[in-house]
C-alpha cells in the first residue's frame, strides 16, 4: 500500500491493483483507504492494536457464524 501511496495512485486503485494480484484475498477496497490515510498522516506503524474484550468477542461470534449477542 505504501508503494501505491508513493506512486500517486488512489486508494481505489491501489484496491484494483491487489484485487488484480491477490484476488478475493485482497484487502477491502474500505480497509486501503483507511491505510491510504494513515500514510498521508505519516502513520507507519503497520502493527495490529489490542483489541478490546468487546471487540474481540464480536470478531468471535462473526467467525464462528453465531449472529445472537
Amino acid at each position: 500500500m505504501i508503494l501505491y501511496r508513493n506512486l500517486k495512485k488512489s486508494a481505489a486503485e491501489g484496491h484494483r491493483l491487489l484485487v488484480e494480484i491477490y484476488g478475493d484475498a485482497a484487502l477491502s477496497e474500505r480497509s486501503c483507504r483507511e491505510w491510504f490515510q494513515k500514510f498521508k498522516n505519516s502513520e507507519f506503524n503497520v502493527e495490529n492494536k489490542e483489541r478490546s474484550e468487546k471487540s474481540k468477542e464480536s470478531v468471535r461470534r462473526r467467525e464462528s457464524g453465531s449472529i445472537i449477542g
